[in-house]
């Protein structure tokens, strides 16, 4: 009986085993997750602006001491990690409205990534042969090739309405007077798929032709409006244009003797920075005979105020902020013009001045 069975157990018998395994390219712990954040800010005197910031410097929110003079509301302080190394933190003002649409913004972004982090991107197929006649063959495993990343073309938004001219200059829209909104149509090209689109900081929904539709409100200043759109590949396109009430279109440039109010207009200062005999860095030649020549142009021209900084240290252009700053009300109009060496940092996709008495390769600069 024990030869018989044994007799069996060696006769040729193949069992093929298939399976497939799935495998969740899920990291253990996500990687930090930084992007861009946009918002609209409004200061105590009521005047908007735009602003946009890393998501990793976002330290807190908290009550302001003045009101939304528009709402009556109290505004809120946006606290910013500096990176200028002058003070601890950077603040912009928002309405509380504002608040909740960057934390909305936050929220819809990470999700948005770590949807795109975690979905299941690999499949792994595994066939197993077992032979008894023969020593047991190891599995053989085999890796579907990951889908090839190309590196594809960015997002690109195209504004229908109002008609955009595409310039460097920010384009200014004029609006009715009795206008309180004004719709924004445009289409987004993203070949690498969409994340966000934001208008003005919030979110706004795209169909499935790339059309977006939005209703700007219209203050009684100057509206800035900025559209951003980030793709899968975390790249983005950005347009900025201004929306003005007819009473507050832009006059073309005039000289200095035409007499603009200033109880109107505000006055025009303009602090020029030539910078060309460095302690530690190389000279240059050019900047003080650039920056003398906008200095007459503005001045002779178009009547600015010019207040000129030659071969200037790292305290005396901070000097001469903070003495501009004290001296200026919030209905004057400031030109700066730097002319000299720059640093530009990778890490957080910003450029600095470089005064005189710079060191190569140092933050206190």
């Amino acid at each position: 009986m024990e030869a018989k069975n044994c007799r069996r157990m060696t006769m040729p018998r193949i069992i093929r085993l298939f399976g497939m395994l799935f495998l969740l390219s899920v990291p253990l712990s996500l990687p930090a997750l930084d992007f861009e954040v946009t918002a609209q800010t409004t200061d105590c005197s009521g005047d908007i602006g735009f602003s946009s910031f890393d998501s990793r410097d976002l330290y807190k929110m908290q009550s302001a001491d003045c009101t939304d003079p528009n709402t009556g509301q109290k505004l809120q302080q946006v606290l910013l990690k500096s990176k200028s190394g002058l003070v601890s933190y950077d603040v912009i003002w928002v309405t509380q409205e504002e608040a909740r649409n960057i934390l909305q913004q936050i929220k819809e972004i990470k999700a948005a990534k770590i949807k795109r982090m975690t979905r299941p991107e690999v499949m792994i197929q595994k066939e197993t042969v077992i032979r008894h006649e023969r020593p047991i063959a190891a599995p053989t495993v085999t890796r579907s090739a990951p889908p090839a990343r190309s590196d594809l073309p960015g997002p690109v938004i195209n504004i229908i309405d109002p008609p955009i001219a595409n310039t460097r200059s920010i384009t200014n829209v004029i609006t009715p007077t009795d206008a309180d909104k004004r719709t924004v149509v445009g289409k987004i090209n993203a070949p690498a798929g969409l994340i966000s689109l934001t208008i003005n900081g919030k979110s706004h929904k795209v169909d499935e032709h790339g059309i977006f539709k939005a209703e700007v409100p219209v203050t009684r200043s100057k509206t800035p409006v900025t559209i951003v759109a980030v793709d899968n590949q975390g790249k983005r396109d950005t347009v900025e244009f201004r929306l003005l009430p007819e009473p507050l279109q832009e006059q073309p440039e005039t000289g200095a003797g035409v007499d603009n109010d200033p109880s109107v207009f505000g006055n025009y200062h303009a602090l020029i920075i030539a910078n060309a005999r460095y302690e530690k860095l190389d000279d240059l030649s050019t900047p003080k005979n650039d920056a003398d020549a906008i200095a007459d142009i503005l001045k002779q021209r178009y009547g600015f105020t010019v207040t000129r900084l030659y071969d200037a240290t790292r305290y005396e252009i901070l000097s001469a902020l903070n003495k501009t700053r004290r001296e200026l009300t919030e209905k004057d109009n400031l030109l700066l013009y730097y002319a000299g060496h720059g640093e530009y940092d990778k890490t957080y996709n910003r450029g600095h001045w470089l005064p005189v008495d710079a060191e190569t390769d140092s933050t206190a600069n």
